[in-house]
């Protein structure tokens, strides 16, 4: 039964309702018939919906003809299964790939996870317009699928914690979720402070990782020194010898150990990898590693 004769015969019954001549009997029965029908198409079109093979365009439409029944909630619980399912299959089939690199991986689990919740927003703005008594609901769903994404991610970065430039790769990799995350602004879906609070924790730990490890460095070369001051340029230490300065402009020298200049190089290194982590709030952790650092030198 098409939905459009099913809206005729509703609007049918609200006709008989305000004629006078109608029983009470014969306007039951004919809203109890009514409610059948409703059922009935709500019922077939939601088996529609749930058919694993449906492709986005026609699960819309599906959802538009259950909206048209009044059936908001069904229609939008139908809408986030579908995507929350397309989610999760991509995530595992992206997992079982061997085709990508670490950096490439992440670059595209990024990619797929915020692209499919702008998709899935996208079909709900359809639905329902920008404003909708939903919307919490489609907000909670972002959130939850924010959430799935960073337990890859987390999963992602401790793979490669113990890797030469692991930390490097994760910032970056960071980056690459946050450029993707920026695409839901255009929905006027803020999801960059949930997706802050849900990976912080994780990068504060990786970032942790890596200052125990960097401790275990400095130990390392200042251990070996033979603490024979030296002169060194101090735009080459601290630029790695790209410095900008005028060429006209003398150059300005220090005294230190090879150690000394290890350190200076090693620290001015780790502050252009974790710079990028002050966007998510991680100024008090970044300088407590710094510190710590320059603790484990100075006792050393």
């Amino acid at each position: 039964m098409p939905i459009s004769i099913f809206e005729m015969e509703d609007e049918n019954f609200q006709r008989m309702q305000c004629d006078k001549k109608c029983s009470a009997d014969l306007l039951m029965l004919y809203s109890s018939a009514l409610s059948e029908k409703k059922d009935r198409l709500i019922s077939h079109l939601t088996l529609a919906a749930e058919n694993p093979r449906i492709c986005a365009a026609e699960l819309q439409k599906a959802l538009v003809g259950i909206c048209r029944l009044g059936d908001i909630h069904c229609a939008t619980q139908l809408l986030l299964k579908y995507y929350h399912l397309h989610i999760a299959k991509g995530i595992q089939k992206l997992q079982c790939s061997k085709s990508f690199s670490h950096g490439i991986y992440v670059k595209e689990l990024a990619k797929f996870v915020f692209s499919m919740i702008f998709q899935g927003a996208g079909g709900f703005v359809i639905l329902y317009g920008a404003t909708s008594p939903c919307a919490s609901e489609l907000i909670h769903w972002t959130h939850e699928e924010t959430k799935i994404f960073v337990a890859s991610f987390d999963k992602y970065v401790k793979s490669i914690s113990e890797i030469s430039g692991g930390l490097s790769t994760a910032v970056e990799a960071l980056q690459f979720a946050l450029s993707y995350c920026s695409l839901l602004e255009t929905l006027k879906l803020l999801l960059k402070p949930c997706l802050f609070n849900h990976i912080r924790p994780h990068m504060e730990e990786i970032l942790r990782i890596h200052v125990e490890h960097f401790e275990k460095v400095i130990g390392i070369f200042t251990a070996s020194d033979t603490w024979v001051l030296g002169r060194y340029c101090v735009p080459g230490i601290l630029y790695g010898g790209n410095s900008s300065m005028d060429t006209r402009q003398q150059p300005d020298y220090c005294l230190l150990t090879n150690s000394g200049r290890k350190f200076l190089t090693f620290l001015q290194a780790i502050k252009s990898d974790v710079a990028p982590l002050l966007d998510i709030r991680m100024g008090g952790p970044i300088l407590k590693g710094l510190m710590e650092l320059y603790r484990v030198r100075s006792h050393s």
